[in-house]
C-alpha cells in the first residue's frame, strides 16, 4: 500500500507540472492585436467664450478596449498642434486633454497601448469658433438734407451706427433700404447709398455689422431724407414714386400719372387770441389725411409778432423733428414734408398731427402771424388716388370757456433728480399727462383725479430714460397745455 500511495503522489505532482506549464503558455503568449478605439475620430467644433476673443473650453477625450488588456491597464498619451503650423505645442499622459485653447484651428494626436505593447493611434482637427455675432445698435432714425449742388446725398452704413459692440471686434458695416424685414441671414453687398429727389420722404435701413470673425447681425431703423432748402422737380419725384397697376394685365407696367385735383387737402387749427410775452401752443388737425399718402409745405410766421420755442411731433405716423426743416427760422419759416408708410394703419378723427409752440412778441392771433405758404418748399400734397392737392391752413374760433386752467413753470427746470409740476383748476377733473421725447416717442403716460384749485405733479428722474429734453402735457375734456423739461446728468 505504502509503495501505491508513492506512485500516485508522484503522478498528481506531474499532473499539477503540466497545467502550469500550460497556464503560463497562456499567459506569455504573444498578443499581436491593438487596442480599439471607441470614440470616434473626426473634426470637433467647440464655441469660443462670449466674454473673451482669445480662447474657449474644448472638451477632448478618448476610450479604447483590448481584448487582453483590462481598460485600466491600457496607457494613453496625446500631442496637440496649436493653430496647425506642424509643432507639437503641448504633450500629455491621459485620456483626457480637454481645456481652454486658443481660438482658431488645432489639431490632437492620441495613442494607446496595452501591456504587449501593442500601440494604436487616432488624429484629429479640432476648433475654438467665436459662436457670438456682434450686437448692432442703430440710431433711432436720422434726418438728413439733400445738398444744393446735385440734389443728392450719399449715406455710409455707419452713419446710422450707435455704439455696435462685439466680444472680438467690428470688422465691417453694411446697409439696405427698404428693411427687408425680420429673419434675414444674408447680408446686402454695399456699404453705402445715395438718396436723391426721388427718395424724398421716408424709407426703412437695415444697418448690418460684422465682427473679425465673419458673424453678421442687423438692426433696422429709418431715415428721412428732406428737400427743406432745394426745389425738386415734385411733379417728376411723383410720378416716379407712386405708381399703380391697371387691372388690364397687358398693361401691368404702366405708370398712372399724377392728376390735378380742385379738392384742397385742409389743415385745421384753432384761432387764440395772443398775449406780448405769453408762450402759447398751436395744434395743426387736417380733414381727410388718411386718404394722403404725402405732403410738402412750408410754414411762414411773422417774426415780429412770433418768436419760434418748439415743436412737438404728433400722431401723424412717422413724423419726427427729421421732417421740419428749421434752417430758415431767421427768415420766418419752418419747413416741412411728410409721407405715409403704407404699413401705418389710419389716424383716428381729429388727431393732432403736430404742434408748434411760440411766444408772442406783441398781442396779435394765430390768424394774423401764421400761414402755410410756398416760400421755399412748394405748398402741395398726394392723395391716395394719386392726385396733386393744394394745401390749406384753416382757423376755426377758439371757444369761450368759463373755466380757467392756469398751468405754472417747472420747478425746478432743468433739473437732476426730479421737479415740480404745478397748476390749478377751477373744478375737480379727470387730466391726463404724457411726456414726451423730442422724437415724439412716448415715454410715460398717466390719468389721475386733479382736485380743484392748486395741484402738483412731481416728476423723478427715474420716469425718463436718459438725460434732455422733453414735453409734458397736460389734457382735460377741455384743455391741452405743453411744457418742455430738461433732464441734466448728474
Amino acid at each position: 500500500m505504502r509503495v501505491l500511495y508513492t506512485v500516485f503522489i508522484l503522478m498528481m505532482m506531474n499532473i499539477n507540472v503540466f497545467a502550469n506549464s500550460i497556464n503560463e503558455v497562456a499567459i506569455n503568449g504573444k498578443d499581436t492585436k491593438a487596442p480599439i478605439f471607441e470614440t470616434a475620430c473626426k473634426k470637433q467644433s467647440f464655441c469660443g467664450s462670449n466674454l473673451n476673443c482669445w480662447e474657449g473650453f474644448a472638451e477632448l477625450s478618448v476610450k479604447a478596449s483590448d481584448n487582453k488588456t483590462a481598460a485600466t491597464e491600457l496607457t494613453y498619451t496625446y500631442e496637440i498642434d496649436l493653430h496647425k503650423n506642424g509643432t507639437v505645442d503641448i504633450r500629455g499622459n491621459s485620456s483626457n486633454a480637454s481645456g481652454n485653447y486658443d481660438l482658431g484651428e488645432h489639431s490632437i494626436s492620441w495613442k494607446v497601448e496595452d501591456t504587449y505593447g501593442n500601440i494604436n493611434s487616432c488624429s484629429y482637427d479640432f476648433s475654438i469658433n467665436d459662436c457670438k455675432g456682434p450686437t448692432p445698435l442703430c440710431k433711432n432714425g436720422i434726418a438728413v438734407e439733400l445738398e444744393a449742388d446735385n440734389k443728392k446725398v450719399a449715406l455710409q452704413a455707419t452713419d446710422f451706427n450707435q455704439g455696435s459692440y462685439d466680444n472680438c471686434s467690428i470688422a465691417e458695416f453694411r446697409m439696405a433700404s427698404p428693411s427687408k424685414g425680420p429673419g434675414q441671414t444674408t447680408p446686402p453687398v454695399q456699404d453705402k447709398l445715395m438718396f436723391d429727389c426721388d427718395q424724398v420722404g421716408t424709407h426703412s435701413v437695415d444697418m448690418w455689422v460684422k465682427d473679425v470673425n465673419g458673424n453678421w447681425d442687423y438692426c433696422t431703423t429709418y431715415l428721412v431724407v428732406q428737400s427743406n432748402n432745394i426745389q425738386c422737380d415734385v411733379d417728376k419725384e411723383v410720378a416716379t414714386e407712386l405708381k399703380a397697376t391697371k387691372e388690364d394685365p397687358t398693361q401691368s407696367n404702366e405708370s398712372v400719372s399724377l392728376r390735378t385735383s380742385k379738392k384742397p387737402l385742409r389743415f385745421i387749427a384753432k384761432d387764440e387770441h395772443l398775449n406780448s410775452g405769453d408762450t402759447y401752443q398751436i395744434d395743426f388737425r387736417a380733414e381727410d389725411i388718411n386718404h394722403v399718402i404725402g405732403y410738402q409745405y412750408t410754414i411762414s410766421f411773422d417774426q415780429e409778432l412770433l418768436d419760434f420755442v418748439e415743436l412737438i411731433p404728433g400722431a401723424l405716423p412717422g413724423i419726427g423733428m427729421g421732417n421740419f426743416g428749421l434752417t430758415k427760422l431767421s427768415d420766418g419759416a419752418i419747413t416741412t414734408s411728410w409721407d405715409r408708410n403704407p404699413e401705418i394703419s389710419s389716424l383716428e378723427e381729429d388727431a393732432i398731427l403736430y404742434s408748434l409752440i411760440f411766444e408772442a412778441k406783441a398781442e396779435t392771433s394765430w390768424k394774423e402771424a401764421l400761414t402755410f405758404a410756398s416760400q421755399y418748399t412748394r405748398a402741395e400734397a398726394y392723395s391716395s388716388d394719386y392726385e396733386l392737392l393744394e394745401v390749406e391752413l384753416d382757423f376755426i374760433a377758439q371757444a369761450i370757456d368759463s373755466e380757467h386752467f392756469e398751468v405754472f413753470p417747472i420747478q425746478p427746470n432743468p433739473f437732476v433728480e426730479e421737479t415740480l409740476i404745478s397748476f390749478s383748476l377751477p373744478k375737480a377733473t379727470s387730466l391726463t399727462y404724457t411726456i414726451q421725447n423730442v422724437a415724439g416717442q412716448l415715454v410715460y403716460n398717466k390719468n389721475i383725479e386733479a382736485a380743484t384749485g392748486y395741484n402738483e405733479i412731481l416728476i423723478h428722474q427715474s420716469l425718463l430714460k436718459e438725460p434732455g429734453v422733453y414735453f409734458i402735457t397736460l389734457e382735460t375734456k377741455t384743455h391741452r397745455v405743453s411744457q418742455r423739461m430738461i433732464l441734466m446728468k448728474e
